[in-house]
């Protein structure tokens, strides 16, 4: 479902919004901001914006930043009237500024998408992506990024965070994250708040962890996130650690139709960590831990997941009542080709028709519906011959609801996090321990990733 969802929001043509403003590299600020007379400057195009009006960006390499310090993003409305800042459709748009703290930097704004976006961030200090705030409030929160690819950050891809106890609502879909961080403290995701949403995406090649979801501060948490649908791959790129997907603190967090190989561990759950849910994923060749729930861990289910060919082992639970539903580890699942990131299951696999009935992943990360025999197969993929069976109802994950466009948005409750790469950040972060309270390394698991040097 995660895949079909990013695909059909990519495909659908753009309607004209209610003002479609133009900008080109060769465009001037002079210029009335038409397709035929473009404007040149996002300082210039997108303090103009508002409620329902969209930016359409012309190919080229653009040596700019859009950082809420230099300027202004009016708030959209909700996510029916967003405001828009989206690449023409088909053109290459790159954003590669060179100086300044990151190349998107979004604060004291809700309801606005960027859609289709290269942000190259080889050129600046610090990340990619940061979603924050100012002073002791004014959080940026609906902030919504579809197609776009972040790379090349010296920190982290995309570092998200609140004031206090904001929310964040904000959606990853259909991103490509790579390449991101100088040590292993940097991570493709590094997500502090409540209620947002990655899917559909393909994470790899960054320096720490793919997707890394944890608050350290007294008081708060980082709850309700789902990381649902995702490629998440080769990640520990720097240094000796490295999760594909970590959930550490915060209540209800859920990783479902996940696939994760190639990195240090494939999925790890610890510190404060509070029911979380893990359904349905596919973990595959990594190198030590292929899922670790730590004592950290309380209440988490592990139900319907695949777990296979890990270094140090499959399934390691030192958890608090973690309940071990019906999941295979240790058995080869019978994968199409692993070597070739293949991880569809071949008929005879012992992954068939073994799962349980979960309401919270009624279709696969391709959106095939399950059951597709006679019962839930295990792992992210549901196996079929030909074309698959329809099913009776394709709608969205009962876990979730609908937001008004129709895009999945999580469900509602929660807290947040300060600013978790800024000097000050690591104050609060406890101590990077690995799964029995031992330095993180050989034989002490994999620690958290979490105290952010400055």
């Amino acid at each position: 479902m995660a895949v079909l969802s990013v695909l059909l929001l990519l495909s659908v043509p753009r309607a004209a919004s209610a003002a479609d403003t133009y900008m080109a590299v060769d465009g001037a600020d002079t210029n009335a901001g038409t397709i035929d007379a473009p404007f040149q400057t996002f300082a210039h195009a997108v303090p103009l914006l508002g409620p329902g009006d969209t930016l359409i960006v012309r190919a080229g390499t653009y040596a700019q930043s859009i950082n809420t310090y230099d300027f202004t993003i009016t708030p959209g409305e909700s996510w029916d009237n967003p405001v828009t800042v989206a690449a023409y459709p088909g053109e290459t748009v790159v954003l590669r500024p060179d100086a300044g703290t990151e190349v998107l930097r979004i604060m004291a704004t809700s309801y606005v998408v960027f859609e289709g976006l290269v942000l190259d961030a080889s050129g600046v200090e610090t990340n990619a992506v940061k979603i924050t705030y100012t002073g002791e409030s004014n959080d940026a929160h609906h902030i919504r990024l579809v197609g776009c690819e972040v790379m090349n950050a010296p920190g982290q891809g995309l570092l998200v965070g609140s004031a206090g106890s904001g929310d964040g609502y904000n959606e990853f879909i259909g991103l490509s994250v790579h390449d991101n961080g100088t040590t292993d403290f940097d991570h493709g995701f590094y997500i502090g708040n409540d209620y947002n949403l990655v899917e559909g995406c393909e994470v790899y090649r960054n320096s720490g962890w793919g997707v890394h979801i944890y608050n350290g501060y007294e008081g708060e948490s980082a709850d309700h996130n789902i990381v649902r649908g995702n490629l998440v791959h080769d990640n520990a790129a720097a240094g000796d650690r490295g999760v594909g997907i970590g959930l550490y603190s915060g209540t209800g967090n859920a990783a479902y139709n996940n696939v994760s190989w190639g990195n240090k561990t494939g999925i790890s759950l610890n510190y404060g960590l509070v029911d979380a849910l893990v359904y349905n994923n596919t973990v595959h060749g990594n190198a030590e831990y292929g899922i670790i729930v730590g004592e950290g861990s309380t209440g988490a289910q592990l139900r319907n997941n695949i777990v296979y060919l890990s270094g140090w082992g499959d399934l390691e639970d030192g958890g608090v009542s973690t309940v071990l539903g019906t999941n295979l580890a240790g058995t080869d699942p019978l994968v199409v080709d692993p070597s070739a990131a293949d991880f569809h299951l071949q008929e005879g696999s012992p992954a068939v028709d073994a799962g349980e009935t979960l309401a919270e992943v009624p279709a696969d990360l391709e959106g095939v519906p399950r059951p597709q025999g006679a019962a839930f197969d295990l792992g992210a993929y549901e196996h079929h011959v030909g074309e698959p069976d329809p099913g009776p109802d394709d709608g969205p994950d009962e876990a979730v609801e609908p937001a008004p466009d129709g895009v999945i948005e999580p469900a509602p409750d929660g807290e947040a996090l300060p600013d978790a790469a800024d000097a000050d950040a690591a104050r609060d972060a406890p101590a990077d321990v690995g799964l029995d309270g031992d330095e993180g390394g050989e034989g002490g698991g994999e620690g958290c990733g979490c105290a952010v040097a400055a």
